[in-house]
């Protein structure tokens, strides 16, 4: 099958090798982990990366759950406007280097509250309740405090899973 990407005027072979893509690149042929691919009859794909289960066409893929221990972090430093960093500490479970990369943390209460950062990158922390040090893509916009609490919320586009049982094929639109 091939698709032609929004903005992108060559298409993509979605059955080629993806070796790269399985190999951990975030890329294959130049298309970015979530961008959309839109098929001349108007269908729209996203480019994502299988979790540890193989993918089956036509089954309703769904994306990793959150992790609970990663919800209402506590903030270990206050962060200025234009700061590019934000340190947290883990709930329970470790992360792996990048786990979180092109997700998003969400400032949820105190000063900050309700706004939500990218995350560009972060080292790993095996410690399950150790402090992880966020790298983000925009500044922070409003101070946070040590009083706000955080949560981490994974790239949905990436660890996809399968849905169980598969739904009957005239439920998949």
């Amino acid at each position: 099958m091939r698709l032609t990407p929004n903005l992108n005027n060559a298409p993509v072979d979605l059955f080629s090798s993806l070796a790269a893509a399985s190999a951990g690149n975030a890329q294959q042929g130049g298309t970015a982990l979530g961008s959309m691919i839109t098929g001349g009859d108007g269908r729209e794909f996203r480019w994502c990366y299988a979790g540890g289960t193989t993918l089956v066409a036509g089954n309703l893929q769904q994306a990793p759950a959150q992790i609970a221990n990663h919800i209402g972090l506590v903030i270990v430093n206050p962060q200025a406007v234009g700061d590019t960093q934000l340190t947290v500490t883990l709930g329970g479970t470790a992360a792996t280097a990048n786990q979180y990369a092109g997700g998003y943390v969400q400032i949820y209460s105190a000063t900050g509250g309700g706004l939500q950062y990218q995350i560009s990158s972060h080292p790993a922390q095996a410690t399950t309740t150790g402090n992880v040090t966020l790298n983000l893509f925009d500044p922070i916009l409003v101070a946070i405090t040590t009083s706000s609490t955080a949560s981490l919320g994974l790239i949905l586009i990436t660890g996809l899973l399968l849905t169980r049982p598969p739904l009957p094929a005239l439920l998949l639109v």
